[in-house]
């Protein structure tokens, strides 16, 4: 109650932070959100009380500690919104597969064009004015930062989502390249491999591919992707599921 009243002195909206378990790490986002909504009141807070634990004075008693949670909330953002897309009811697989490959994708682009927010480069440019923390020091940090997350996405998706690089052409999101009978047929393959019992009528399955791709060459009938997504083969609205492949 004491660190509400106090934030309600300061005129900051009082919030329970979400609490997280270890395993969950990558949901943050909304805690440190929070946690930057009340930084001064917080801050103001325990290290004016007598009693403060060492761990909390010392943690906002860090000049750095501002820079680092809001360089980490805008990074556990992308996590937290590919978390909730994965997360999505009846998902096939392969769109798992391109949410990760994604989610890899930006976080490669953030590290090699060393973005950062406004925010971010105001905080660094007074701290790099107090002498506190150099430029080269911090993007050490954020390319640590990058890596490690590539590394531990990569090593925790890649046992089961390697096995999917040649069917990416079922999202339907580069039908150009990737729409092609010969892709299909593979995935037909890969199926079979896991579920030997399962069968397919291949010819009407070819026939369904042929007045897709016709309609998709004379631009006819597409109003819209959605209308295309309709008229996606019949076992793609199986939807392949992530408990098929034992994920």
């Amino acid at each position: 109650h004491a660190l509400k009243e106090f934030c309600d002195f300061v005129n900051i909206e009082y919030k329970s932070v979400l609490g997280h378990s270890k395993t969950c790490w990558l949901s943050l986002y909304p805690a440190l959100t929070r946690l930057i909504e009340m930084f001064e009141g917080l801050k103001s807070y325990f290290l004016s009380i007598e009693k403060c634990p060492a761990m909390l004075k010392k943690f906002f008693e860090n000049p750095l500690l501002l820079l680092l949670t809001i360089f980490l909330q805008t990074q556990f953002e992308l996590f937290f919104n590919t978390i909730k897309s994965v997360e999505t009811a009846n998902l096939s697989i392969v769109e798992v597969k391109s949410h990760i490959d994604t989610l890899l994708l930006k976080t490669k682009s953030r590290n090699i064009n060393n973005f950062m927010t406004i925010k971010e480069t105001e905080l660094l440019n007074n701290l790099r004015d107090e002498s506190i923390l150099t430029q080269n020091i911090h993007n050490n940090f954020r390319t640590i930062f990058f890596d490690t997350c590539s590394d531990y996405i990569t090593e925790w998706t890649n046992p089961t989502l390697c096995k999917f690089n040649g069917v990416s052409w079922i999202t339907l999101k580069n039908i150009e390249d990737d729409f092609s009978w010969k892709n299909i047929s593979n995935t037909i393959q890969l199926i079979k491999n896991v579920i030997p019992n399962l069968t397919f009528n291949e010819a009407e399955l070819f026939d369904e591919f042929t007045i897709i791709k016709t309609n998709l060459q004379k631009n006819q009938n597409i109003k819209s992707f959605n209308t295309l997504m309709k008229n996606r083969p019949m076992f793609l609205k199986q939807q392949i599921s992530m408990k098929t492949f034992q994920i």
